[in-house]
């Protein structure tokens, strides 16, 4: 067998044993914050385990899959350490990436330490606008999320991930975008009556 050959089955047969080192966790909706690691040149950024980890053993690729029977918001944020940014994908697909910190913009590695850390606060991180954030909405039906660091200034860090019910609009909200839909299909009526009339 051509050495190009043998390498290409090796790397085939291989593949399989890289796939089982991802982990996949549950999240479900209202259910609060699940943490993620994540380190540029580790597994190319992506998301990894949080789990504790015996001494000399790698992390795992971190994905979260859940079916939604409701629309739900996801909700991710940089914690400890700020700086760090994300791409967020959903089935591979990309969602968008979190702020950039406000904080952050001009500053040194030293300066951005010297600024503190949040530690596993999430949801102090997610309104505070130093810490990098993002929300997406999602459709019903199965979703996988992963996700990638795209800016991380200062050490290794952690994240994290939840899913929240959607915020239904407030009553005056809903009157005013009525009266609104009143006001132009009238518009709409009266202008095509004009139209017609010339």
């Amino acid at each position: 067998m051509p050495l190009k050959k043998f390498l290409l089955t090796a790397c085939l047969v291989a593949l399989p044993s890289f796939a089982s080192s991802a982990t996949l966790s549950e999240l479900k909706v209202d259910g609060g914050w699940s943490e993620f690691r994540f380190m540029v040149g580790l597994e190319d950024g992506e998301w990894l385990d949080t789990s504790d980890l015996q001494p000399g053993q790698m992390p795992g690729v971190l994905r979260f899959k859940f079916t939604l029977a409701k629309r739900a918001v996801l909700q991710v944020t940089d914690g400890w350490l700020l700086g760090d940014r994300f791409q967020v994908y959903s089935d591979g697909i990309l969602l968008g990436e979190t702020s950039t910190p406000s904080a952050t913009a001009g500053l040194t590695d030293q300066q951005i330490e010297a600024l503190g850390d949040i530690r596993d606060d999430w949801s102090s991180a997610f309104d505070n606008e130093r810490w990098s954030s993002g929300s997406w909405l999602l459709d019903v039906g199965e979703h996988t999320i992963t996700g990638f660091v795209t800016e991380m200034p200062t050490e290794p860090g952690r994240g994290a991930v939840r899913l929240i019910s959607p915020v239904p609009l407030p009553a005056s909200s809903i009157l005013m975008l009525s009266a609104f839909g009143a006001w132009f299909g009238f518009s709409r009526r009266r202008n095509r009556k004009a139209g017609a009339v010339v």
